[in-house]
């Protein structure tokens, strides 16, 4: 454990990004170490949730509500209202940072409002129809766009689109054949209109009940660089500590794994529905790591989500790091 008053590895990257006292790295490195002080620890445990909360955490998302801010300013912005789930903790934060800013916390759907944002002719762009920690299946994109599986199983099939509910958008034989369904004239025509309804329920629900300067620092950079020292490269404490947090492993929310689980080093060894590969990898031994990494596939190395390994860009599939 680092001792509240030496600088965590997370604070000295942010100390080496300042170039003036009292700049943003420089106060974030302060805050971090204020952070660590305040919170009492028994367990190499609980100094993993501490360090990287305070050095990691609490920069990233202080440093978005400070963008919200500059765009607020940039924009002539009156109003700013925060989807749920993922913005709970940004509209908590940016409500105490800017309490003059009229803000909101939303009740919303992450699929609801993804599809009122997708334009009927560029489905094949629109990767919430195949993204998940288990990809979707072919049932799963009709789903997704309001359209009867039973009805399109021909165009499906003519398609090249596998029904089998275990064949998934991340196999390359599945993707481009749910691409080439998703590019037909049909599926567009037949979701245009719902699109455009699920618009206006959007906008009439955004409407409801609506009638400090961000420092010149450029914060992205410094952020990033934190992220990437936690997320890339953990420490074996922090991989403990961090990679038992449970997330939702499908589209419906029925099956919940850690973030990171180790690598056995004999058989098959891939790496199946582990969203946090570098945590999972300071969990595993070395001859598991190196079984791993020896027969991974490039695009699993890049340091990305499970989520984000696949991207689509101008109607194709393509391999994306962070």
């Amino acid at each position: 454990m680092t001792p509240a008053s030496e600088p965590t590895r997370y604070e000295a990257i942010l100390a080496a990004r300042s170039g003036l006292p009292g700049d943003l790295a420089a106060r974030f490195a302060r805050a971090s170490r204020a952070a660590r002080a305040a919170v009492e620890v028994n367990s190499e445990h609980e100094a993993a949730i501490r360090d990287v909360a305070a050095g990691v955490a609490g920069p990233a998302l202080a440093g978005f509500a400070l963008w919200i801010q500059e765009q607020v300013r940039q924009r002539g912005l009156r109003r700013l209202r925060f989807l749920s789930r993922d913005g709970q903790v940004l509209y908590e934060l940016t409500r105490r940072l800017f309490p003059g800013l009229d803000l909101e916390y939303v009740y919303s759907s992450r699929l609801t409002w993804s599809f009122a944002a997708t334009q009927p002719g560029r489905l094949a762009e629109a990767p919430w129809l195949f993204n998940s920690f288990i990809k979707s299946n072919a049932a799963d994109v009709c789903a997704r766009l309001g359209l009867t599986f039973a009805q399109y199983r021909p165009a499906m099939l003519a398609c090249g689109v596998s029904l089998d509910p275990e064949v998934r958008a991340d196999q390359r034989g599945q993707a481009q054949a749910l691409l080439r369904f998703v590019d037909l004239p049909e599926v567009a025509r037949a979701v245009e209109a719902r699109i455009a309804a699920m618009r206006g329920l959007v906008l009439d629900y955004a409407a409801l009940g609506m009638d400090r300067r961000l420092p010149d620092d450029d914060v992205r950079p410094l952020v990033h660089q934190v992220m990437d020292a936690f997320w890339c490269h953990p420490s074996l404490a922090e991989a403990r500590a961090w990679g038992t947090y449970p997330y939702d492993s499908d589209p419906a929310g029925t099956a919940v794994r850690p973030l990171a689980r180790p690598f056995a080093a004999e058989g098959q060894i891939t790496r199946g529905d582990r969203a946090w590969l570098a945590g999972s990898l300071a969990l595993s031994t070395p001859e598991a790591r190196v079984a791993y990494i020896d027969q991974a596939p490039e695009h699993e190395l890049a340091g990305a989500p499970e989520t984000d390994l696949f991207a689509l860009s101008g109607g194709r599939f393509c391999r994306r790091s962070l």
